[in-house]
């Protein structure tokens, strides 16, 4: 859909609606990066402020792995 990603979790019935930003955090993650990775990439393709792009990031990925799609090494 556009920039945007939705995913479906079929084992516990839930589905998950990405934005731009967040998709694209998506496909960065589908190889290991660092958080600082991920911040500098966004940085560099988003008109963002450094603070707001870190706070989200690291409130997002939270998010995905709270809710077990993702784990962080």
């Amino acid at each position: 859909m556009d920039d945007e990603i939705v995913m479906m979790d079929l084992d516990r019935g839930k589905y998950y609606g990405f934005n731009n930003v967040g998709s694209r955090i998506w496909q960065l993650i589908k190889d290991p990066l660092t958080v600082k990775e991920i911040n500098l990439t966004l940085l560099e393709e988003f008109d963002v402020d450094k603070k707001v792009c870190e706070e989200a990031v690291f409130e997002f990925l939270n998010r995905l792995k709270d809710e077990e799609i993702i784990s962080i090494c």
